[in-house]
């Protein structure tokens, strides 16, 4: 009964504090979405941490050039650049060697599947071998190019990949090219490291 009364008192004015606070919230969320609206397609730079990279841990890696075409430094190229630093040239001479050997590697988006698809297929062949691919991108690319490169590798457990911003510039400034050389397991291997 109490409730009935307290109802028909016309002396109550009804609390708007739960309103204001609804309106505010409308308020919000409408700024934040038409901000999100007038964004457009715009990809926005968006930067990943890349694994731990200890020497020799990155076998192959993939430089985003353009649209559909990208550098694909591996294990072949990797041999032919320590044979480059190991010659008797000036430091410039093997730097720009090393460079066209990093061009002529060049592929485009169909070759590059297939050079996955073949690192795959020798990953599912070595189950006990960990594979690391490093992907560089420039930060001007979209990101779902490397996403598209991802989704690729990402059905085998052994093949770890990391995701670093640099471009073709990076390898072309760089400071120094030098031979690394790492024991690991028993076996000794070359890596060619880049100081940029």
């Amino acid at each position: 009964m109490k409730a009935i009364e307290m109802i028909l008192d016309g002396n109550r004015k009804p609390q708007l504090h739960s309103l204001i606070d609804m309106a505010f919230i409308l308020l919000l969320f409408f700024l934040v979405t038409s901000m999100l609206a007038n964004m457009g397609g715009t990809e926005q730079k968006l930067a990943l941490p890349t694994p731990i990279n200890r020497p020799g841990e990155a076998q192959i890696v993939i430089q985003i050039v353009d649209q559909d075409r990208f550098w694909f430094l591996g294990n072949d190229v990797r041999n032919m650049a320590v044979n480059v630093l190991q010659l008797p040239y000036s430091e410039t001479d093997k730097k720009n060697q090393i460079l066209d050997i990093f061009r002529k590697s060049s592929c485009n988006m169909a070759s590059l599947d297939d050079r996955l698809n073949r690192l795959k297929k020798e990953a599912a062949e070595n189950p006990s071998r960990q594979y690391f691919v490093l992907i560089r991108c420039p930060d001007e690319m979209p990101y779902g190019l490397v996403m598209e490169i991802l989704n690729k590798l990402m059905d085998r457990p052994n093949i770890q990949y990391g995701c670093a911003g640099g471009s073709v510039k990076d390898f072309e400034n760089a400071s120094q090219f030098r031979i690394e050389t790492v024991h690991t397991g028993g076996a000794t291997q070359q890596n060619v490291v880049i100081q940029f």
